[in-house]
């Protein structure tokens, strides 16, 4: 992938020696949480034969583009690829330097979250250390875009767990291979590729669906939450708390329909937030999880 703003090696005296043009970027899951890797090609420029100059070594701090700005995320290290050693003497061939950066789960969670939205702008402040340069090494900055479509490629590609900074429970045991649960688990799992995608208001409305789905699976002549809760219903503590829970997310769900709108007289959809999308999938995956749960398996029909 070419880089959008090329990093120059050279020295504070203008010269540049040779300049990275492209960078190819690399994720994957670590033990610990997930590894940026990113490739770059290095190309001479008109390279002194009697004079050369020597790479030992480049200091790259890595950022990233968010609203109000770069932000450092850290210092690279190189990559084994490079087997520790670095030194290239700048002549008429190119060559490859790889820089990694390591991220713990809840910081990549993070940074997907802070990112995802547009399209992943990568900053590199790279410092060459010159052996026989004419003046002293200079700094450089250099820029990667990412186009949205293709970030979210690498982020689903890397096995991210959405849901690794809290463990949410879905209803993913038993439940899964039973109406009406497999259907609102599918809706789930649609709210949360569109919470991927940035689509806040499509999350709820996916997060209502999968309520309404299992709603829908009632006995005419039973109230709703009294079927859902039919095995906690013969412990009167159990039954109150269970009945507090549904009810306040059946309130969450009355309530989401007023930010649909109404095409007919004008009013605009309200727009929701990342962050209410998110309350929306906690909310309903531990809610529907709940009821999967202590529903008697003949019941889930």
């Amino acid at each position: 992938m070419e880089l959008n703003q090329q990093i120059y090696i050279g020295d504070v005296g203008g010269r540049s020696y040779a300049k990275a043009t492209q960078c190819d970027l690399t994720l994957k899951q670590t033990s610990l949480g997930y590894r940026l890797g990113f490739r770059f090609s290095i190309e001479p420029l008109d390279p002194d034969q009697d004079n050369p100059v020597s790479l030992l070594g480049w200091e790259v701090d890595l950022f990233y583009k968010g609203p109000e700005g770069p932000i450092l995320i850290g210092r690279t290290f190189p990559g084994l690829a490079d087997h520790g050693n670095e030194r290239h003497e700048i002549g008429r061939w190119g060559w490859y330097l790889t820089r990694e950066f390591d991220l713990s789960a809840g910081d990549f969670v993070r940074l997907v979250d802070r990112t995802h939205s547009g399209d992943m702008i990568f900053e590199f402040d790279a410092a060459p250390q010159l052996y026989h340069p004419q003046h002293d090494p200079k700094t450089n900055r250099g820029v990667l875009v990412i186009p949205q479509s293709k970030w979210l490629e690498y982020v689903n590609g890397s096995g991210m767990d959405r849901f690794e900074l809290i463990t949410v429970r879905v209803p993913v045991r038993s439940s899964h291979l039973h109406s009406p649960f497999v259907d609102a688990l599918g809706k789930i799992r649609q709210a949360e590729m569109q919470y991927l995608r940035g689509e806040w208001n499509a999350v709820a409305a996916s997060c209502r669906a999968a309520w309404k789905t299992v709603l829908s699976v009632t006995p005419a002549e039973v109230k709703p939450f009294d079927h859902l809760l039919s095995s906690a219903i013969g412990d009167p503590k159990r039954k109150g708390f269970a009945l507090a829970v549904i009810k306040g997310l059946n309130d969450v769900l009355n309530e989401g329909v007023h930010l649909e709108g109404d095409v007919k007289n004008g009013v605009p959809d309200s727009d929701l937030t990342p962050p209410d999308a998110l309350l929306c999938l906690h909310l309903y995956s531990v809610v529907l999880g709940y009821v999967s749960s202590v529903m008697p398996t003949n019941d889930r029909q």
